[in-house]
């Protein structure tokens, strides 16, 4: 009896001692669980910020060339624009000073360096041109001008452009006026100075019909060369 009892309590002994080894096991291999999830969460904060120390800072971007003026409204020669110009004539046939004042519409597609310009422009010119054919004296009046402008642009700094359209003049002479038709081409160069005014000059040749006006023939013909001041809206 006394053997059964001292086998039954060392097996107790034994069962004790195990499930005790068990459970240090299993609360040690908890505890090294933790460590190692303790030690990558530390190193993903690690990760986290050294990225946000390396994350790059807003800068200031240079603006390329040409694109110094995107904020200027006027940093073109697209829309609306009105203005004046005087000129002076010097033909045999014409030879005096004028003035005009004109409305136009332009459009420019930019190529960047280069650009296409297109624009339309009608014009009331007064002139204190005078002139002598044939012993008959003449001056010209006034006269109205619609013209065609095909041109290039130059990084939205310089416009030139040829100018092709029609001229309506009226000439006072002693044997009464005269309302000539006239083939008009020239030349042109405008400037952008980055505001609503931009100046530009211009040759143009004007070659009227030819007309005959008390036996004597009349065939005027003018060279002009102006400078105006253009208001872009």
């Amino acid at each position: 009896m006394k053997k059964i009892i001292f086998s039954a309590m060392g097996i107790l002994a034994v069962s004790g001692m195990s499930t005790s080894a068990i459970a240090q096991n299993y609360n040690k291999g908890n505890t090294n669980s933790r460590i190692m999830d303790d030690a990558q969460r530390m190193e993903a904060e690690e990760t986290n910020a050294a990225e946000i120390r390396t994350m790059p800072t807003e800068v200031d971007i240079e603006p390329q060339a040409g694109d110094a003026y995107n904020n200027n409204p006027y940093d073109d020669f697209t829309g609306i624009y009105g203005g004046g110009d005087v000129g002076y004539s010097f033909t045999e046939d014409v030879e005096g000073m004028n003035g005009s004042l004109f409305l136009g519409y332009g459009f420019e597609h930019d190529f960047k360096v280069l650009g296409a310009y297109a624009g339309l422009e009608i014009a009331h010119e007064w002139s204190g041109a005078d002139g002598d054919a044939g012993g008959l004296s003449y001056e010209k009046d006034h006269a109205w001008v619609a013209t065609f402008r095909p041109g290039v642009s130059v990084y939205d700094d310089m416009l030139g452009y040829g100018i092709i359209g029609y001229s309506n003049a009226e000439f006072e002479t002693a044997a009464g006026d005269e309302s000539l038709d006239g083939l008009v081409l020239g030349i042109g160069t405008q400037f952008n100075t980055q505001t609503a005014f931009k100046p530009r000059i211009e040759y143009t040749y004007t070659n009227y019909e030819d007309t005959d006006i008390a036996g004597t023939s009349f065939d005027p013909q003018e060279n002009n060369i102006k400078l105006g001041a253009v208001f872009q809206f």
